[in-house]
């Protein structure tokens, strides 16, 4: 991920294998990234666990959501808060 990029979406390009999945952890200087779902799915998971681990706030979880066109992140989110 490049520059003030929140999601891996952002620099998404298939054409040199480049897929989404993975969230900029930007406290940490860090990604989180997942794979083995669909992209969108992989990314909603990823925002999760950052969220319930108190890594982002919901503020910047919206911000990935917005960022990646990705409704799966807080459908995954209140399934996860009932769980």
């Amino acid at each position: 991920m490049v520059g003030k990029h929140v999601s891996s979406w952002q620099s998404r390009n298939p054409e040199i294998d480049r897929y989404g999945g993975a969230i900029w952890l930007r406290n940490y200087g860090a990604a989180l990234s997942l794979s083995g779902l669909p992209e969108l799915h992989d990314k909603a998971f990823a925002a999760s666990l950052a969220f319930f681990g108190e890594l982002i706030e919901f503020e910047y979880v919206l911000s990935i959501r917005d960022a990646s066109d990705n409704y799966f992140i807080l459908p995954s989110i209140s399934s996860l808060e009932t769980a």
